[in-house]
């Protein structure tokens, strides 16, 4: 089962969060609510009052949103909660702050660390973590649909010095189901022979090298955007690869939801044979402020949606880059969640990579807490959660 909890805050005698089943959108979880190792009470995730809804837990409306008060529930306790539904699901605990009186909200600055243990950012990769059914559905809408399969979308590649791997990373996109699409390989001055490599693809129409001056990777994302001019706008990074499906079902599955954007799952591998791990979650964009679990390589933006001026990587940053960005674009738009692995993503440690070289240690700390600082500052105590759960808490309404 595909669980997802989350505690939105916390105060002397009440608790407060929300919780559902990703495989099942219409039962409603029960919680047992444990405290200092004996059982306290239980309580339903389905409350809905103007009160919750104005809390931002649920979808907005207070589905899947619980509210629990004991005279046991204080500082430095130890909280466990377990939900079960017909069988038991699983469990997670929680230490109560040491900070009494005032309340702890989820997701503000220096707030506790509330994120539970079934929203971890990665998870063992297994096959029938695959939404086969939705996948099927896709295909089919995909075949039916002449203005899927004539959209244009444009596919932004920044690479330095990666004329080694560079080469696979556009195959995958030659190699898409989808063929109505515009490739922009933006060379962030590579001193290898990336540019001979790239000579030989833009006999393509649709592939355009641009070489620039070495100004990182943002502005190399930056230089692609403002080339681009299709409706639709994906990334790929020089050093990871899509299944030839991934532009197929990713339009279909934001023009079926009617999405603003949307992502899908990855599959990361690293330099042993074996090591696979899945990258990915249903969208809600406090937990996302939390941990930072989508992926820019499977992520797909509606260019008219979005706007110009949030469609921008920020050139100070040297790495946090794509989570800065997702969270600038998903604050206020229709997101949605494709639970397919359609990306392979390389997390091994052959490549000079963004992730192992800047802002290590307490430097990289401190530039994630000026990220959520940043973001929840203009964002408050407001959420925006996955379309889809939003939809069929609709329906069950």
């Amino acid at each position: 089962m595909s669980l997802f909890l989350e505690v939105c805050f916390v105060r002397e005698g009440q608790i407060a969060g929300w919780a559902f089943n990703a495989d099942d959108l219409q039962c409603r979880l029960t919680l047992e609510v444990w405290i200092n190792g004996e059982l306290d009470g239980f309580c339903d995730c389905s409350l809905a009052s103007d009160v919750v809804a104005s809390w931002g837990l649920g979808d907005h409306s207070g589905r899947y949103a619980f509210l629990y008060s004991s005279q046991k529930l204080s500082a430095g306790r130890l909280l466990r909660f377990v939900v079960h539904d017909a069988c038991l699901f699983g469990e997670w605990s929680l230490l109560l702050p040491r900070q009494t009186g005032a309340v702890t909200t989820y997701g503000s600055p220096g707030s506790m660390a509330s994120r539970l243990g079934s929203f971890e950012r990665y998870k063992s990769f297994r096959s029938l973590s695959n939404d086969v059914r939705m996948k099927i559905a896709l295909q089919r809408y995909y075949l039916s649909s002449k203005a899927v399969r004539s959209t244009s979308i444009d596919i932004i590649l920044p690479t330095y010095n990666r004329a080694g791997v560079l080469r696979a990373a556009i195959e995958s996109v030659l190699r898409q189901v989808h063929q109505c699409w515009h490739l922009y390989i933006c060379d962030d001055g590579s001193s290898d022979n990336t540019a001979d490599l790239c000579s030989c693809y833009v006999r393509d129409s649709r592939i355009h090298y641009l070489p620039m001056p070495h100004r990182g990777v943002s502005a190399a994302r930056n230089a692609g955007l403002s080339r681009s001019r299709s409706g639709y706008v994906a990334f790929l990074d020089s050093d990871n690869t899509w299944s030839p499906e991934y532009l197929s079902l990713m339009l279909s599955f934001l023009s079926k939801q009617s999405l603003d954007c949307g992502f899908c799952a990855a599959l990361l591998t690293g330099d042993c044979d074996g090591d696979k791990v899945w990258l990915g979650n249903f969208f809600s964009w406090r937990s996302c402020l939390e941990v930072n679990y989508i992926d820019l390589n499977c992520f797909v933006f509606r260019r008219a949606s979005v706007g110009l001026k949030r469609a921008s990587f920020d050139e100070s940053l040297r790495r946090f880059v794509d989570w800065d960005f997702i969270l600038a674009i998903t604050k206020e738009s229709r997101t949605a969640f494709l639970c397919c692995a359609l990306v392979n993503y390389y997390n091994g440690d052959q490549l000079d990579r963004i992730t192992s070289l800047e802002y290590r240690g307490a430097r990289g700390s401190d530039v994630m807490d000026a990220i959520r600082a940043k973001h929840y500052q203009l964002a408050g105590m407001c959420d925006n959660v996955d379309a889809q759960i939003a939809c069929a808490s609709i329906d069950s309404g």
